[in-house]
């Protein structure tokens, strides 16, 4: 990592300003970040039609009318910054806890690049025994990303050793390791249906985030079989597992996805399955418990230690599944800008590769901000989506009309059951339209 995180925590100030409107300068927990611009995508640059003062007027008019609206009930918590100086320029319900869904998955962002380099890679890897080298071992390393034709590369050579040092003849046994981090169990508020519907078991080798009982067996089977297709005949049926000891000889490796792959996918597609891996790795770098409750805690201190505001913050998990998680607006708004730190390529890289899903264009807002009323913002907002039953919330960047850059953060919670989620949903951008100043 470079100098980003020194520079964010030093820079730290503790004072944040609140009420519904914020017109005079606040100084916000997070520094100014004068050339954070640069990081974004050029083509969410508009032509500047307005001017700043007459943008933050009309914004604030139209948020205090829109957030009224019968399809978002009275549960809506909303904060708008200035990207650059942090200044504050709206809050409602700024501090108070909501359920954030999705955008929980920023939090879980900040904190991996917060200590892990967006080029390091996950390696998976395998070792033979040391007593009569036939007993090969898959040993997992966290990767999120690992496919089917990973495992069949890894396979490959792996036999190609084998069979070049003359023990790919013998009768072989296949075992698997996933001690890299704890057996995963469901975080607070889960359903017991969450594992075969909405998340894979995070367990520390699987394939294809796949919703099996046991992905690492799964793997390891998988494996096998490519062992057996790749010239290594005698290899037998069983697969159990195994920790594998000091003294046993690594043979093979793949290590061909990065952190910033995996984040990328988090991200862009909202994957709940690589979320709650990616905690375990924020977990085990701070030398923390690999359950689900160590790697929370993890979370929730690592952004602590980078300043981000703490009151109100309950983590539970690192998908944003559970009820139990809860995020004010404010600090999803401060987590937004922190993960924009111009002197860390790591931190920013999110935004930088485009893993935030685009207005219009891409990943979860791909079909977003198309209507009559919206289309204006297509292209120019970079934001984190956030669906439950009752709840909805989008936190990211609008460039506006007078060409700065705002971060906002809006969540919903108790939304009316009588209206669809795509109701609440289309408000919610006639929300963020506001903060462009385009319509």
């Amino acid at each position: 990592m470079g100098l980003g995180r020194t520079t964010l925590v030093a820079a730290l100030s503790t004072t944040l300003v609140t009420g519904t409107v914020v017109t005079s300068a606040a100084q916000a927990r997070v520094p100014a970040w004068p050339t954070v611009t640069s990081l974004l995508p050029s083509n969410m640059a508009t032509k500047k039609t307005t001017t700043t003062e007459a943008l933050e007027s009309a914004m604030v008019r139209k948020i205090d009318r829109r957030i009224r609206h019968r399809h978002l009930g009275s549960k809506v918590s909303v904060t708008v910054q200035d990207l650059q100086s942090g200044r504050v320029l709206y809050t409602k319900k700024a501090r108070r806890p909501f359920i954030p869904a999705s955008t929980e998955k920023l939090a879980t962002a900040l904190a991996v690049l917060s200590g892990h380099d967006a080029d390091d890679h996950f390696v998976t890897k395998v070792y033979r025994d040391s007593d009569r080298g036939r007993v090969i071992t898959i040993a997992g390393g966290g990767d999120p990303t690992l496919t089917s034709g990973d495992l069949d590369t890894l396979a490959e050579q792996t036999a190609d050793r084998l069979l070049a040092d003359g023990t790919g003849g013998e009768k072989l046994k296949v075992r698997y390791d996933a001690s890299y981090f704890a057996w995963p169990d469901p975080a607070p508020g889960w359903y017991s249906s969450y594992f075969s519907t909405y998340v894979t078991k995070p367990l520390a080798l699987m394939r294809d985030r796949r919703m099996v009982s046991n992905g690492a067996w799964d793997a390891a089977a998988y494996f096998r079989d490519r062992l057996r297709a790749h010239g290594l005949k005698r290899v037998g049926a069983k697969v159990s597992s195994r920790t594998v000891p000091d003294t046993d000889e690594q043979i093979s490796s793949f290590r061909g996805h990065t952190f910033g792959d995996a984040l990328w996918r988090m991200l862009r597609y909202s994957d709940n399955s690589v979320a709650e891996l990616l905690i375990r790795h924020v977990a085990k770098a701070r030398g923390y418990e690999t359950t689900t409750s160590g790697s929370a805690s993890a979370v929730r201190d690592e952004l602590k230690d980078l300043g981000i505001p703490m009151q109100g913050v309950e983590i539970a998990d690192g998908s944003g599944l559970s009820r139990r998680n809860h995020l004010p607006t404010r600090t999803t708004s401060e987590i937004v800008r922190a993960s924009m730190n111009p002197d860390d390529d790591d931190m920013s890289s999110i935004y930088r590769w485009a893993s935030i899903p685009i207005a219009g264009r891409t990943g979860t807002l791909s079909s977003r901000f198309r209507a009559k009323a919206t289309q204006c913002a297509n292209g120019i907002v970079m934001a984190k989506t956030g669906t439950l039953s009752n709840v909805v919330a989008l936190a990211g960047v609008a460039t506006g009309l007078d060409g700065r850059y705002r971060s906002f953060s809006i969540s919903v919670n108790d939304r009316p059951t009588g209206y669809s989620s795509d109701a609440a949903r289309y408000r919610v951008d006639r929300i963020v339209t506001a903060i462009t100043g385009c319509k």
